[in-house]
């Protein structure tokens, strides 16, 4: 299986992660009474795990952004998505009347989702993790050449 393949497999089942968590332990999806894991979140410390959503997301993104792109333009596919992600996430700090310059759907989200400094963080971390993935990548596709 040639890395392309590899690095776009990591991405998409940690993505899928990423998803699974929030469809079983955020409330108040209703996944997680359906499958009857909504006391897991306490028992197991699993409210510790906030973060892991965005990290993932934001680690998937910035790769499959870069495989997409051809390997090339990482600079882009890095800063977009840390743009992006950055920007909702301060976005959840709104409040009021400034949330009418949105579209309803990005107000909502806005309105309706809980800035989280440990999110903050983890897309920054998935951010520099991706970088250093692709530069790895890079560093071996050379000394294979």
């Amino acid at each position: 299986m040639n890395e392309d393949r590899v690095l776009s497999l990591v991405a998409i089942l940690l993505l899928m992660i990423g998803i699974g968590y929030y469809l079983l332990f955020r409330t108040p999806i209703i996944a997680s009474y359906w499958f009857g894991v909504q006391e897991w979140h306490s028992r197991f410390g699993l409210y510790t795990l906030g973060w892991l959503p965005s990290f993932v997301h934001q680690f998937s993104f910035v790769l499959l952004t870069w495989i997409a792109l051809d390997k090339t333009h990482e600079s882009f596919a890095i800063w977009f998505w840390l743009m992006v992600n950055s920007l909702f996430e301060f976005g959840q700090v709104l409040k009021g009347e400034v949330l009418g310059y949105f579209p309803n759907v990005i107000a909502n989200y806005f309105k309706n989702g809980t800035f989280a400094g440990e999110d903050l963080v983890a897309i920054w971390i998935a951010t520099l993790i991706a970088y250093g993935v692709i530069k790895f990548n890079k560093k071996e596709k050379n000394a294979r050449a």
